[in-house]
């Protein structure tokens, strides 16, 4: 029996990294769904820099005062915004928008040192598209953050299928076996998805493309892999939450996409320890998080493994 250690489940601490706006209305929606279904506490928190120098919003204020002023005022946009949003929904007992901290500091910093005091950390649009290629939050969490990141872009839904893409390797069957952790108190099932890829092992001439491998070849290797695919699968331990594996010759990342509808939740494992975005989330982590619509949970692997990479 194929197990790992899982992690600390169910969750019973939620950070949501709020924007200004709506960016991140989606996160704070599907974190008060999982909360409820988990009886999580949520904290919610937005980080304004610190104003170093008079401007004209603040001219009657001097010194560290103009900051903490800001801050204030960005508080209460941000609390009106929530009461109006999520009027009929509640995070620990009371009104969403009571939830909410403002902190004066660099954001990154900020973000991270509080994060490490959390199961899980939510963050919405602002996390995603518009900062994973210029730095910002988005891109020091998926960075550094060891606690598992839950990206959420489009409306949640309540977490009933789960996709688990695998490539087989030890840390890949990890996060495999993190989904199953996370599945089984809500009840969820999980789908594992693993693709062959056919190999093009015979190079052509300079610049021309590779030449695919002959059918025999890929025949056989594939029908080796998917041996090996339905031999882990069931020696794995699934810890009796309701799952299926599949088996399919696709590029992951396309697969993944194209069957994200399908699903309310996918897993991803990330390892860090990189300033390239594309190096930290493992190439095939990349194009999905970049491009899909689904919420992501991004689970830390330290020592070596991102999909793709």
């Amino acid at each position: 029996m194929i197990s790992s250690p899982v992690t600390k489940f169910p969750v019973a601490k939620i950070l949501v990294c709020v924007a200004e706006g709506a960016a991140s209305d989606h996160a704070v929606r599907a974190a008060a769904m999982l909360a409820t279904a988990s009886g999580a506490k949520v904290d919610l928190l937005h980080v304004v820099e610190p104003i170093l120098a008079p401007s004209r919003r603040y001219m009657t204020v001097t010194g560290p005062d103009i900051s903490h002023t800001h801050a204030e005022n960005v508080q209460a946009r941000l609390r009106e915004h929530l009461a109006r949003e999520f009027a009929s929904v509640r995070l620990n007992g009371k009104p969403v928008e009571q939830a909410l901290e403002t902190a004066i500091g660099a954001p990154s910093r900020v973000v991270l040192e509080r994060s490490a005091h959390y199961d899980l950390v939510f963050v919405g649009e602002s996390g995603r598209r518009k900062q994973l290629d210029f730095g910002g939050l988005a891109r020091a969490l998926f960075a550094h953050c060891t606690t598992p990141l839950w990206i959420q872009v489009d409306a949640p839904r309540a977490v009933e299928r789960i996709l688990a893409p695998t490539d087989l390797s030890p840390k890949s069957l990890e996060v495999l076996q993190r989904a199953v952790a996370f599945a089984k108190p809500l009840g969820a099932k999980v789908t594992a998805l693993h693709c062959f890829v056919a190999p093009e092992i015979f190079a052509g001439p300079e610049g021309a493309a590779a030449i695919p491998s002959p059918t025999y070849t890929i025949d056989s290797l594939r029908e080796a892999e998917q041996r090996d695919f339905a031999k882990t699968m069931d020696e794995f331990d699934w810890r009796g939450v309701a799952h299926e594996v599949v088996f399919a010759q696709d590029d992951p990342a396309r697969r993944i996409l194209a069957s994200q509808d399908n699903f309310d939740l996918i897993v991803l494992g990330s390892h860090g320890q990189s300033a390239l975005l594309a190096s930290v989330l493992g190439s095939v982590a990349w194009r999905v998080l970049r491009m899909a619509h689904t919420g992501m949970l991004l689970v830390r692997t330290p020592g070596g493994y991102a999909l793709g990479s």
